[in-house]
């Protein structure tokens, strides 16, 4: 163990000078209670009436929330002052809108359409005949359809 030479000249133990502490660090908790504990009970009992009024809390503020407008009951006048539009801020973001039409369904027609003009363009080259080009190629998007829908999907 090493040693530490005091004023006096005797060599005394490091340990034993770190185990000197200062007046302020000596004070010892109550038993069966922490130094946090012990703490916070001396502070409650410094407290006093007049200090309730310097209350701080710990806990931060809840951010400002958004201000939705409400809907209009149908039975109500209309507002005198316009509500002011929403931004839309849709750059970036995916919709959250459902698409107009599915992409199977948008396949199907778009198939289905294909086949009827190049029916109904058959039909007319062959018969000269536009009213019977237009129901031959309607007659093929409308079966079509059908038979696409069971093959794709």
């Amino acid at each position: 163990m090493s040693t530490h030479q005091t004023a006096g000249g005797t060599d005394m133990p490091i340990v034993a000078t770190l185990d000197t502490l200062p007046p302020w660090a000596r004070a010892e908790a109550p038993q069966g209670r922490s130094q946090a504990e012990s703490s916070r009970t001396a502070d409650r009992e410094a407290h006093t009436h007049a200090d309730d009024t310097t209350q701080v809390s710990a806990v931060s503020a809840p951010p400002p929330a958004r201000r939705i407008p409400m809907p209009r009951d149908l039975h109500s006048p209309i507002s005198a002052t316009p509500e002011p539009p929403t931004p839309s801020n849709t750059a970036g973001r995916p919709s959250t809108l459902p698409p107009f039409l599915p992409l199977h369904t948008a396949v199907v027609l778009l198939m289905a359409s294909f086949f009827g003009v190049v029916m109904g363009g058959l039909t007319f080259l062959s018969e000269r005949s536009v009213p019977k080009a237009v129901a031959a190629g309607l007659t093929t998007v409308g079966l079509s359809i059908s038979v696409l829908r069971r093959l794709i999907g």
